[in-house]
């Protein structure tokens, strides 16, 4: 003869059973919810390596030019900001203009109407499109010296 305690399940079991199918609906829910951590497609990458910028100067009597080339043949947008004085006085001033530049197109600023006496000063700086300083400089041209 069956006793009553044959008949009932325990509580083990129950917790047992339980906890079994926790398990079993979290894995399901993960897999088929789609709760896998996966990369986003739209996050950016690292940025590549900042561009290396060269700067030059030419001076001629009447006027100078100041160029700055990027290492890349690759045209990129990059923020310019820069200021030209004469003097100490400020003679031109450019905020944050967005150039295309490259290697093959760089950027030129062009000083007309030189004064031969005076002394030519340009404060740049040039960032990419990740914001990072490629360029930062200050350069001076001084006066033509009198070799007469």
């Amino acid at each position: 003869m069956e006793s009553a305690l044959d008949r009932h399940v325990t509580l083990r079991q129950v917790l047992a059973l339980l906890l079994v199918v926790a398990i079993v609906s979290l894995v399901f829910g993960i897999v088929l919810g789609g709760l896998v951590v996966t990369p986003d497609p739209t996050e950016p990458d690292d940025p590549p390596s900042p561009a290396v910028f060269s700067a030059q100067s030419h001076a001629d009597e009447d006027r100078i030019v100041y160029t700055f080339t990027p290492d890349s043949e690759m045209l990129f947008p990059y923020r310019v900001s820069y200021v030209v004085s004469e003097n100490g006085a400020e003679i031109q001033r450019i905020d944050e203009r967005t150039e295309n530049l490259s290697a093959s197109e760089p950027l030129r600023v062009e000083i007309d109407d030189r004064v031969p006496d005076a002394e030519y000063t340009i404060e740049i700086s040039i960032r990419d499109e990740h914001d990072r300083t490629v360029y930062d400089a200050r350069i001076v041209v001084g006066p033509l010296s009198d070799q007469g």
